[in-house]
């Protein structure tokens, strides 16, 4: 239940003036914005004036932030909670923002009952359970100006928080709505990656990278990029996982997005 503090506090934010460049940058940094209708994108500006509140934001590697990247961050994560206006991934409170792709520190583990350090590698974004979601701003630029190849790292990376929802284990399966059957939902979309994966093992044209297909929790994160930045290709191509995401994002983005 949400604590009545948190609610006064969300009210009194949106009980004061808009700023006034918010649906400026808005429409500048997320593509899809300039084809949404009027009542959707009004819903959409309270929930993104509270993301940005309620995060902590960082720059990283030098990177000095602007309100600008945080309306363009927020207005993409804004797209995927269009059917859940609750929704503000209270699983992370941290964003760190770093201007391009930067080296990630080696990771110290266990080896035959050795301390080992698997080494340093250069990344675009990564997050993991309870956060922080690290962001390159350079791939959420891209993203936000055109369908970018079907990539978008924010939702890529959004997408795990929701898969982190039921769990630490990033099984690929996010919270359903009550009218799915959770089951039965994944055993498709296992069917699904299975599918898709036998199509790139025998060479056959697809949407999904490869490195979508390492894992359910990859699968559904690159899935998820795609259903909201190439949408009609995504249907066509793959109508079931089309299909699939659907029943959980519960926006047909072929409605408004061009080709």
């Amino acid at each position: 239940m949400l604590g009545w503090w948190v609610a006064r506090r969300r009210r009194r934010l949106l009980a004061s003036a808009e700023p006034r460049e918010l649906r400026e940058n808005l429409a500048a940094g997320v593509w899809q914005w300039n084809h949404l209708p009027d009542a959707v994108t009004d819903r959409a500006i309270n929930w993104i004036r509270i993301f940005i509140a309620e995060k902590y934001w960082e720059g990283c590697g030098n990177h000095r932030y602007d309100f600008a990247q945080q309306a363009t961050i927020a207005g993409q994560a804004s797209l995927m909670t269009l059917a859940f206006p609750d929704w503000f991934f209270s699983g992370f409170r941290t964003l760190l923002i770093y201007p391009g792709d930067y080296v990630a520190p080696g990771i110290t583990h266990m080896v035959n009952g050795q301390i080992g350090v698997h080494g340093e590698q250069p990344r675009s974004g990564e997050t993991s359970y309870r956060g922080p979601v690290i962001l390159n701003w350079a791939a959420v630029a891209a993203a936000g100006q055109s369908s970018n190849d079907g990539q978008s790292l924010c939702i890529h990376e959004l997408a795990h928080q929701m898969d982190f929802v039921n769990g630490p284990t990033s099984d690929g399966v996010p919270p359903l709505p009550d009218t799915v059957d959770a089951q039965r939902w994944q055993q498709r979309m296992t069917n699904e990656l299975e599918e898709t994966r036998d199509q790139s093992r025998y060479g056959y044209s697809r949407l999904v990278s490869d490195y979508g297909l390492t894992s359910p929790g990859e699968f559904f994160a690159v899935s998820s990029e795609l259903y909201f930045q190439l949408p009609h290709e995504l249907g066509e191509q793959h109508p079931e996982l089309f299909d699939l995401l659907f029943e959980f994002y519960q926006f047909d983005w072929r409605r408004w997005l061009p080709r």
